[in-house]
């Protein structure tokens, strides 16, 4: 790897080590919309991680498995949506 491919990296990762919940929840929106639901489903991972309470990111995790025929892990990530356990909190 060349100088600049390990500055870009190394910028990449101080960006990404500094995302808000928000952040990673817009990224797992881009990557389900292009249908890359494995990917979007760890963006949406790490911004539950950053807020526990994030509802939006829950359901569109289990939308996510529902694509991906994760059917159980779809049911569990709407589990507490339903129970009104969780609330959006940004």
């Amino acid at each position: 790897m060349d100088n600049v491919g390990f500055r870009f990296l190394v910028l990449l990762a101080v960006i990404l080590s500094s995302c808000k919940g928000d952040d990673y929840y817009n990224l797992g929106i881009f990557y389900g919309k292009k249908g890359d639901f494995k990917t979007a489903i760890e963006y949406f991972d790490k911004a539950i991680e950053k807020n526990p309470n994030d509802v939006d990111a829950l359901h569109n995790r289990g939308n996510s498995k529902y694509w991906l025929r994760d059917y159980q892990g779809a049911i569990e990530d709407r589990r507490p949506i339903r129970t009104g356990r969780n609330v959006r909190d940004r």
